[in-house]
């Protein structure tokens, strides 16, 4: 059976919502991969074990997984102006 494939921002949305609680995933987001939009899932570890519960495609879209450390909001950071 297909998925049905979502606008980017609401599948990233709903796979944040399923992974951020999982040990190890430090972030959700939207890149590029090859000129084409997909999510990405930033790992906090780079274990296998992670790595193996992220699924390749989500809701239409490739997924990407990133190992990049936790992320820190840095001092006096006021966010996108």
């Amino acid at each position: 059976m297909a998925e049905t494939k979502l606008p980017i921002e609401d599948a990233q949305r709903k796979l944040a919502s399923k992974l951020m609680r999982r040990a190890g995933v430090a972030g959700v987001g939207i890149g590029s991969r090859g000129g084409a939009p997909c999510l990405k899932v930033y790992l906090s570890v780079p274990e296998d074990s992670v790595r193996g519960r992220i699924p390749g495609r989500f809701r239409g879209h490739p997924v990407v997984v990133s190992e990049g450390g936790e992320f820190r909001a840095q001092s006096g950071a006021t966010g996108p102006k």
